[in-house]
């Protein structure tokens, strides 16, 4: 059985999805190992980028150019590659929030591909990436609630519970938690940005939960366009 379905009012835009899981992890506040790695990345990105350089990137231009196709302005709500790189430009570094949610920032920083990660045992399968439904509410992680008008792009499980508001921001939903022990993966592609790009981004944040958890279990990448 298919894990994920594109809605046709979405297929058209060619949004691509790659997805991969990792079992027999765990979850730690914090650990000096992916706090060494953070600041190192964080010093690539002040090297390498300043606001003016990312508004350009090719990678950044083709999140920002689908989000004006769909209706969404992208200097209101900002594609969640790009937020990432912003906050290393202007406060130095990024905040560490956990080791699996950092495995998986680091590597939509170092791709510059959107990613999602998902506690894989509360969701209800299969997901769909579909076009939202007018009035439908979104739950942000700081549980602040957005009513959508139905231009926008969501990725929801089958029980209606909307997971990710395409390519910007991730839902309370589903949230990596101390007590996750398996999580799904996914990236998010748009226009542009090439395919093996969205899968080389998800088996990056495999890689790092592999350094980090040696024992992880992780599974081959699929896509889904």
């Amino acid at each position: 059985m298919a894990l994920i379905f594109i809605d046709p009012s979405v297929r058209k835009f060619s949004i691509l999805l790659a997805l991969g899981f990792c079992k027999n992890i765990s979850v730690d506040a914090r650990r000096p190992d992916v706090e060494l790695l953070m600041k190192k990345l964080s010093k690539e990105v002040l090297s390498k980028f300043t606001l003016d350089k990312l508004r350009i990137h090719p990678l950044v231009r083709a999140y920002r150019n689908i989000m004006w196709r769909l209706g969404m302005n992208p200097t209101r709500t900002i594609p969640l590659n790009e937020s990432l790189v912003r906050r290393i430009l202007r406060r130095g570094s990024l905040t560490p929030v956990n080791s699996i949610i950092d495995s998986c920032n680091m590597a939509c920083i170092k791709t510059l591909v959107p990613l999602s990660v998902f506690d894989s045992e509360l969701i209800n399968y299969p997901l769909t990436l579909r076009k939202a439904l007018p009035g439908e509410e979104f739950k942000y992680l700081n549980s602040r609630i957005k009513k959508l008008n139905g231009r926008e792009v969501v990725l929801a499980d089958s029980a209606g519970n909307l997971l990710h508001l395409y390519p910007c921001k991730n839902s309370i939903v589903a949230q990596v938690n101390n007590e996750t022990r398996g999580i799904l993966i996914v990236g998010y592609g748009a226009p542009g940005v090439p395919s093996t790009l969205v899968i080389k981004a998800v088996k990056l944040v495999q890689k790092y939960i592999k350094r980090f958890y040696p024992d992880a279990r992780c599974s081959e990448v699929g896509a889904v366009l």
